[in-house]
């Protein structure tokens, strides 16, 4: 049976300790064998909160470059220890780093809020990451993160770890992108929806208003430019047994 190809983007609330760090790798174990995944990681906790409040508290004027240099670590320590964690269990995986040469989501050098540059994001993708899909690696990624044409890091906005597994999921023709969660799927007037369109999630989502404000949002709007059909999403809790058959499903489309 053909693998499903899985884009799996894991929250930060998910990873806030070891023992759920723990809990994610062993359902990314459960996974793996029978899809081909990428991993797409959130900072822990809320580490970026706490890093944009230490960079306000400096009270000089930081360049915007520094910012989302610091910044980028949050995502990279969470892809890290979620890596230590895959190795304990014996999964074969392979961690990219925003500094590799390897790196694939490429942006603009608007910092703070770059755009990706979706075509050379492709290339990268088909070359580097597709191959190692088919030989049955795990991918893991931070998300939130970019890097310009002169190796400078960038950030994408705030929430934009969606945009990395949005982004991924349309240049490598992903079957189905999974928001692993703290809540257990979209909600509209109190009552758990099964399913709804792209049309109707975005108009119950928000974005912030400035650089590094953090949006309330069910997936980021920025993300959602990304997403294509036959590409189909899934909001999930990271206590769901089984996030193929749970959660919210949202279809690429205006209306169902």
């Amino acid at each position: 049976m053909q693998k499903k190809r899985i884009v799996l983007k894991i929250g930060g609330k998910s990873l806030s300790s070891g023992k759920l760090i723990r809990r994610a790798a062993k359902l990314i174990a459960k996974e793996q064998e029978s899809n081909e995944m990428i991993v797409v990681v959130s900072a822990p906790g809320n580490m970026t909160s706490s890093l944009i409040g230490i960079l306000n508290d400096m009270g000089s004027k930081i360049n915007p470059k520094a910012w989302d240099h610091a910044l980028s670590y949050g995502e990279i320590i969470s892809a890290s220890l979620l890596a230590a964690e895959l190795e304990n269990l014996g999964i074969k995986y392979t961690l990219f780093d925003p500094m590799s040469p390897s790196w694939p989501i490429i942006t603009d050098s608007n910092f703070g809020d770059a755009n990706p540059l979706e075509n050379k994001v492709r290339a990268i993708c088909r070359k580097e990451l597709v191959p190692l899909l088919r030989g049955g690696r795990v991918i893991v990624i931070p998300g939130f993160v970019g890097k310009t044409a002169k190796n400078e890091i960038s950030t994408m906005g705030r929430g934009s770890s969606d945009l990395s597994a949005f982004l991924i999921a349309k240049c490598i023709a992903a079957d189905e992108i999974i928001k692993v969660s703290d809540v257990d799927g979209v909600y509209l007037d109190g009552k758990k929806v099964d399913s709804m369109s792209l049309g109707q999630l975005m108009r119950i989502c928000s974005n912030g208003q400035r650089k590094y404000e953090k949006p309330y949002s069910i997936i980021q709007l920025k993300a959602l430019s990304y997403f294509n059909a036959p590409t189909i999403a899934r909001v999930v809790s990271y206590k769901d047994k089984n996030i193929h058959k749970s959660g919210t499903v949202i279809y690429a489309s205006e209306s169902l």
